[in-house]
């Protein structure tokens, strides 16, 4: 692969398409033979669109050049839950391994609109709906910066992949963190908008109430300034209308919580992610922000939060989402004896979801009341503390990327990220270097909702203060 195009944003590497500099389906090319070389250790694609983006970056070559195109010919991927035209769409649920998508979601077509070039899907945990990306479909994926590590999820596949670069960036979906912590396990950036600001038109499993509120589209990127025109494509800002914005005038003056963690159940963050959340306030200070260090317990019971909201409606309902509509169908007696053979329809952690909802979600229903008012109290107390133009920057997850599996030995921490899924803030993954043993470090920055503009400017100026982008080591070359 040109070994420059990778480390461009992407609205550089739009302009050198547009210029003639470079072809679209030079860039196809490219991005794609690093994908298929880096996939056979990562396993993060899981559908290649061939012809069909072949054609499409042809298309981008022949355009007019006063076409207005901010992504002429940028190849891209999107995650496998997301629907894209004449790919698989089953969410890596056996139920659905025949579905293939008949149109694009909404996202998706508006960057096909701004010129961008879809050419693969990536994988994901089964339905969405694990921190790991494990499903009876396709397997497993891994992270590029450790194998026998998850590289997260759900949405893990673009994580991995934007890690490697393998693509211009992907397209991820994030309910309870599923684009920050893939972004944080593989040292990328990844942006979780505002609730709702962007369609979730065609997302399986289908969302609805409250739930629905909880899933933000948005990309995961290597560099910091892709992600605000992605975002805002992906919304539906047409290209002459995309809002330019100065990072470092927005972060002037900005006021700046810093947070350690979250409180119990959730686990105690390492020091060495409390470490990156110093060194974040450190820069934004030097930038001209207001630093203050508030108490994790401010934040409450991030994951009695999530999970009552979600489930006071009924919106939240496991056995039919991973059943795709029909959980009739589903003997939670026999897929146990199946998967203790090792042959069950579901991944381990699906049976522990499924398990917990039928026999542990009656004991927690009657607190479900009491944790809906703290959202809004958390909510309120948040706002105010952020005032007009404020953020808050605390770890994505209390570890690093963890070894296969261990989503079972620490089952409430995704509540990190999955707070503010509640909450409906806008949330930012930002790389911040990496830990003794090599791997990547993050934060996350929080906005009030509409300051999707904030927060990711932020994340463009943390970039060069934390050192940006994490490349794995063995994906050097």
């Amino acid at each position: 692969m040109r070994h420059d195009l990778a480390a461009l944003p992407v609205l550089d590497l739009a302009a050198a398409i547009a210029s003639g500099d470079l072809r679209a389906v030079e860039a196809l090319e490219a991005f794609e033979a690093r994908a298929r070389s880096a996939n056979e250790a990562t396993r993060s694609v899981v559908h290649w669109q061939g012809q069909a983006a072949r054609e499409a970056a042809a298309a981008m070559d022949a355009a007019p050049t006063s076409a207005a195109l901010p992504l002429r010919g940028v190849p891209f991927t999107v995650k496998e839950a997301l629907p894209l035209t004449g790919a698989p769409h089953t969410s890596g649920s056996v139920y659905r391994r025949h579905v293939v998508a008949g149109a694009d979601m909404s996202a998706v077509a508006n960057l096909r609109r701004a010129g961008a070039v879809p050419f693969a899907s990536t994988n994901m945990s089964e339905m969405g709906a694990q921190w790991e990306s494990v499903n009876t479909v396709y397997g497993r994926s891994h992270n590029p910066h450790d194998l026998s590590r998850t590289p997260g999820g759900s949405s893990g596949g673009c994580g991995a992949l934007v890690a490697v670069g393998g693509t211009g960036f992907s397209v991820g979906a994030d309910t309870g963190g599923s684009i920050r912590i893939p972004a944080a396990f593989c040292g990328v950036f990844g942006h979780k908008g505002t609730r709702l600001a962007v369609d979730i038109d065609g997302h399986v499993p289908p969302l609805h109430g409250n739930l629905a509120g909880y899933c933000s589209i948005g990309p995961l990127t290597r560099r910091a300034a892709d992600l605000w025109p992605l975002f805002q494509i992906m919304a539906g800002v047409l290209p002459h209308e995309l809002a330019p914005r100065d990072a470092a005038a927005a972060v002037e003056g900005c006021r700046v919580l810093l947070v350690e963690g979250l409180a119990r159940p959730a686990s105690r963050a390492s020091r060495e992610c409390v470490a990156a959340v110093a060194r974040a306030g450190d820069a934004l200070s030097a930038a001209g922000g207001e630093t203050r260090w508030v108490p994790p317990r401010r934040l409450g019971n991030a994951f009695m939060m999530w999970t009552s909201l979600a489930k006071a409606d009924g919106s939240a309902d496991f056995a039919n989402e991973v059943t795709d509509g029909d959980p009739a169908r589903l003997s939670l007696r026999r897929q146990l004896l199946a998967s203790a053979r090792g042959r069950g329809d579901h991944t381990s952690w699906s049976m522990v979801t499924l398990l917990s909802e039928r026999y542990l979600e009656p004991l927690l229903r009657p607190a479900y009341p009491r944790y809906v008012r703290a959202v809004d109290a958390v909510r309120g107390w948040l706002l105010e503390a952020l005032g007009e133009r404020g953020v808050l920057v605390m770890p994505v997850h209390p570890r690093v990327a963890f070894r296969h599996g261990g989503t079972h030995r620490r089952p409430l921490d995704f509540a990190y990220a999955g707070l503010f899924n509640a909450l409906g803030f806008p949330a930012t993954a930002v790389p911040a270097g990496r830990d003794r043993a090599g791997l990547p470090l993050s934060v996350q920055v929080v906005g009030a909702p509409g300051a999707d503009a904030l927060t990711t400017a932020v994340a463009e100026v943390l970039e060069p203060a934390l050192g940006g982008w994490v490349r794995p080591r063995r994906f050097t070359h």
